[in-house]
């Protein structure tokens, strides 16, 4: 938003915050510290088009009260429109409620028993002879422990590394927080369109998340289905 002017009366200001809504230029009023009333012009673009109103400005002209009048009625039929909408989006939520009060997705459900087993069988992500098979980057072991090997591993022979950190987890609060949402969202979109979409979204989201935290962090030991979760 861009100032435009101040004003010394609300009255006033509320005249050509009207009048210039009607001509199509949406603004905010606020009172100073000085108590006089700044308009705020919402589109910078519109600038312009708001000094050239505010050069001809006369509040005591009739056309200017048409003007507020209008105003005040578009306002009305828009606060109606937006009533209708926020009615259809209630009875739209209720029903994705109660699509969501149903059995968990079959899809989701497998998701989250993967992610359980994956969690166990990596001892809350800190067995990292385990981990390393799910890891983006091979993890390889030597003298001391493990170094990262070269990603192009995926491309000769392990293409499920692209997927597989979303089944890491490191800690109960991690997965905890990951299927509760992933429950409550992978459902929602099961029952909306169907297991196979949520499926294949959740397969792109993984391998996107991962190539780009991969690019922005490098070789690290990442996972978990916060990526998934975000794009759901």
């Amino acid at each position: 938003m861009r100032l435009l002017t101040t004003v010394p009366n609300q009255a006033e200001a509320k005249i050509l915050g009207d009048a210039l809504y009607a001509d199509g230029v949406a603004t905010t009023i606020k009172e100073t510290r000085d108590s006089s009333f700044a308009v705020w012009v919402h589109d910078e673009d519109l600038m312009d088009q708001a000094r050239t109103f505010l050069g001809e400005f006369d509040a005591n002209s009739s056309q200017v009260s048409d003007l507020a009048r209008k105003a005040r009625a578009q306002r009305r039929q828009e606060a109606k429109a937006d009533d209708q909408l926020r009615a259809r989006t209630e009875k739209i939520r209720k029903q994705i409620e109660a699509k969501q009060s149903m059995r968990t997705g079959t899809v989701t459900a497998g998701l989250m028993v993967i992610c359980v087993l994956v969690f166990l069988l990596t001892g809350m992500g800190e067995k990292m002879d385990v981990v390393r098979y799910f890891t983006f980057a091979p993890l390889v072991p030597v003298k001391n422990g493990y170094v990262f090997g070269d990603v192009s591993a995926m491309w000769e022979g392990q293409p499920w590394r692209l997927f597989t950190p979303m089944f890491l987890h490191f800690g109960l609060m991690h997965i905890f927080f990951n299927l509760w949402w992933l429950k409550d969202l992978g459902t929602a979109i099961e029952r909306v369109f169907s297991a196979r979409y949520l499926l294949i979204f959740v397969l792109v989201a993984a391998a996107f998340s991962h190539v780009l935290e991969y690019m922005v962090s490098g070789p690290t030991t990442f996972g978990g289905m916060s990526g998934v979760v975000y794009a759901l």
